[in-house]
């Protein structure tokens, strides 16, 4: 789940994050979408944590995504992503 914190350079905030993704799936380009985890790894640094890579494939390309969380209360959540290409 997005955080109501996300933050992105492009998107902006969880909103944009919405819209974004939203328009993806209109244009098709999550169709066949492939999500790779075998080499994903998580760091924890207390109530602060990443996940990389997820690999993603599918009609766009291919990328590599990071995802930066946050714990809110008992819950992790995206707080911020990073990909390279998107």
């Amino acid at each position: 789940n997005f955080s109501d914190n996300f933050k992105h350079y492009d998107w902006k905030d969880k909103a944009g994050a919405k819209d974004f993704i939203a328009d993806a799936k209109d244009m098709g380009y999550l169709e066949g979408i492939e999500v790779l985890l075998d080499d994903m790894e998580i760091k924890v640094e207390g109530d602060k944590a990443t996940v990389y890579p997820i690999d993603i494939s599918g009609a766009f390309g291919s990328l590599s995504m990071e995802l930066s969380l946050a714990k809110e209360g008992d819950t992790w959540m995206v707080v911020g992503l990073d990909a390279a290409g998107l």
